[in-house]
């Protein structure tokens, strides 16, 4: 049983331009008993809803949400749409030295993902919530506005050595792994029900991680 109108959820999110997802791989044995490798990837992409709502002809007057509470149907209108846009970045590098009783392995991990979030209005930019046809609530979204965040480090340093004499093999290991989020300033204008605002949040350092692991 569906509980959403085409025109209360205008389809699922679309990936738009700019559209970019790039991989490589390189691999050199520098002699037999040296191995370097190094990879790269990096995704972009832009993912939105479609703007206006393709239900509704150009210049209709925008149409306000419902939710039905007894039957859980929502239909009218979308009130609010969400463009998404980021740009992953991961690379990596690892350089091995393999004897016959002697294993070295040791490199690197580089990774970091700016998201940025834009939240506007598609149709009106307020909903109704029905029991049986009676009004007993409603929302106001204060849109449009932003939110940015950026996981500007996820980085790794890795050792582990194995030797082997005999029936004895011993082994060991140690990783350092950074994160930090940043989160950039943001501009919050005015909106319909917020003529007024006007908000600037400053740049503000988040999360910061170190963490040392052992093996």
């Amino acid at each position: 049983l569906a509980t959403t109108s085409p025109e209360a959820n205008i389809g699922n999110y679309t990936v738009g331009s700019p559209y970019r997802h790039i991989s490589a791989q390189w691999t050199a044995p520098v002699s037999s008993r040296l191995l370097l490798e190094a990879s790269l990837l990096n995704l972009k992409r832009v993912v939105s809803r479609a703007n206006p709502n393709p239900y509704f002809t150009t210049g209709a007057v925008p149409l306000i949400a419902v939710q039905e509470q007894s039957t859980g149907l929502r239909y009218r209108g979308t009130p609010t749409g969400r463009i998404s846009a980021n740009n992953l970045l991961y690379g990596r590098a690892v350089a091995s030295y393999v004897t016959g009783a002697h294993s070295f392995k040791g490199g690197f991990v580089y990774g970091e993902i700016p998201n940025d979030d834009f939240t506007f209005t598609l149709d009106a930019p307020i909903e109704y919530r029905f029991r049986n046809g009676v009004p007993n609530r409603l929302t106001l979204h204060a849109t449009p506005f932003r939110l940015v965040t950026n996981l500007d480090a996820d980085h790794g340093l890795f050792v582990q050595d194995r030797w082997t004499r005999g029936r004895v093999t011993m082994s060991g290991g140690l990783r350092y792994t950074f994160g930090r989020i940043k989160f950039p300033e943001v501009v919050v204008g005015p909106s319909v029900w917020t003529p007024n605002r006007n908000i600037v949040t400053p740049e503000t350092n988040g999360a910061t991680w170190h963490d040392l692991s052992p093996r």
